[in-house]
């Protein structure tokens, strides 16, 4: 009774009743009321409360009237009657004060709640931003491997060091470009160009023989010559054409007949150079199996293994594989002794040495050339002729070559980013489209 007098009591200050529901209001302001089984807890608590407090004070109150009358029965020795220490008369009940239930019934503030757009659209932009980073780094065609490259050789101290060279003058070749290799007979020069021309070249005039690329066709890889040599009996010569394959132009009546491959169902990819060999057949080195000549980028950027060196017989077209694993294989050159070939290591600034018993392993002939090899030639004093583009230590691209060899990621973005790149290429598709 005294619990549910205290609960009305306190529901009549807060003008409250059991049954009634809270107002709904529309405010910032809302009015909470806890129920009644909320209240009665809290009654209890405080009940329960209370009632420890006062059995804690009884006790001592007795213990204190035990001692009392010890004291007295050693004073005088007389008997003293019991005290029933369970009297409910003695003790008195302590009561604590009711909780002020006004506290509880205090309204709450709610804070208005923060616009939070302007974060979610700043978040939507980092992400997007990490997203296109990402996509630009760590994605694409190109699968690049770090390396390293061995550091460039001194000159020797024996060695002489002249001008000689500088001494030159230039043939021009206009409107044709890209002059590779260079076949020298009786006098007169014959190169091919970028633009897939045969030029024969004497002290008069340039001169366009044949042209590998046909006139309904508008793109390079339609013909693009590279490597040249002359045939073991002086009569032809034969070059290389970077996506159909080995070629003979005969130097009696310009005619052009083509030695490899024929018939079998194999598809050149990014052929590069040749050698001929005494019993006519050729060395001819495939720089890439993965990219061409028009995505020699790719090929740069990668750095991976992906040429080999093939052995071909051009009586018959077949062919066998002499070498792979080799790091964009460029220039190919019979070595002085005949039992090995060299083959020039263009992203690795070196030659290897292969024998030719296909047994021995491949050793590493020189390193630390320069600049990058390109063709690789004998010289009439015993020695080779190695040319080499982009010097080492001296210009832009070799430093970034350098620098990148061990950040594959940056040469994967440079890739994305360049003109042979999917973005560009992506880019140039919309534009076309656009335009249409």
């Amino acid at each position: 009774l005294t619990v549910s007098s205290s609960i009305a009591s306190v529901l009549d200050d807060q003008k409250l009743s059991p049954d009634s529901k809270p107002r709904q209001s529309h405010s910032s302001v809302v009015q909470r009321r806890p129920s009644v089984l909320y209240e009665m807890a809290i009654m209890r608590r405080h009940l329960v409360t209370s009632r420890e407090h006062t059995s804690t004070r009884t006790s001592s109150q007795t213990i204190t009237t035990s001692t009392l009358v010890s004291r007295s029965v050693s004073r005088t020795g007389t008997t003293v009657p019991n005290v029933n220490r369970s009297n409910k008369s003695s003790t008195v009940a302590v009561m604590k004060p009711l909780p002020n239930m006004a506290n509880v019934l205090r309204p709450v503030v709610r804070k208005p709640k923060q616009d939070n757009t302007l974060w979610y659209i700043f978040g939507v932009i980092e992400a997007s931003v990490l997203g296109v980073l990402f996509w630009l780094f760590f994605t694409g065609e190109v699968d690049p491997v770090s390396f390293k490259l061995t550091a460039v050789k001194e000159v020797p101290a024996s060695a002489v060091q002249n001008a000689r060279l500088s001494d030159i003058s230039q043939i021009n070749i206009g409107p044709h470009y890209g002059a590779e290799s260079i076949v020298y007979v009786n006098g007169t020069l014959y190169t091919g160009t970028a633009d897939g021309k045969i030029l024969r070249i004497t002290d008069s005039k340039v001169q366009v023989v044949h042209d590998m690329r046909s006139a309904a066709c508008g793109s390079l890889s339609c013909g693009r010559p590279l490597g040249m040599r002359l045939s073991q009996d002086h009569k032809s010569i034969v070059f290389v054409d970077a996506f159909q394959g080995i070629f003979s132009f005969s130097l009696e009546n310009e005619k052009v007949v083509k030695l490899f491959p024929v018939g079998d169902g194999f598809e050149p990819v990014f052929l590069n150079d040749l050698e001929v060999l005494s019993n006519g057949n050729i060395f001819v080195s495939e720089t890439s199996v993965k990219y061409s000549l028009e995505q020699i980028l790719g090929e740069l950027m990668e750095s991976r293994p992906n040429g080999r060196l093939l052995l071909v017989d051009p009586t018959n077209g077949r062919w066998r594989l002499f070498a792979d694993g080799l790091h964009f294989p460029n220039g190919v050159q019979l070595h002085r002794d005949g039992k090995s070939v060299l083959v020039a290591e263009t992203t690795r600034a070196r030659v290897v040495r292969i024998p030719l018993d296909g047994r021995s392993p491949s050793t590493v002939f020189v390193d630390g050339l320069p600049g990058f090899p390109d063709n690789i030639r004998l010289s009439p004093r015993g020695g080779y002729w190695i040319p080499v583009s982009n010097v080492r230590n001296g210009s832009l691209f070799s430093w970034a070559t350098e620098f990148s060899s061990n950040w594959p990621v940056i040469r994967q973005f440079a890739h994305r980013v360049s003109p042979y790149g999917s973005v560009c290429i992506k880019l140039y598709t919309l534009k076309r489209l656009t335009a249409v």
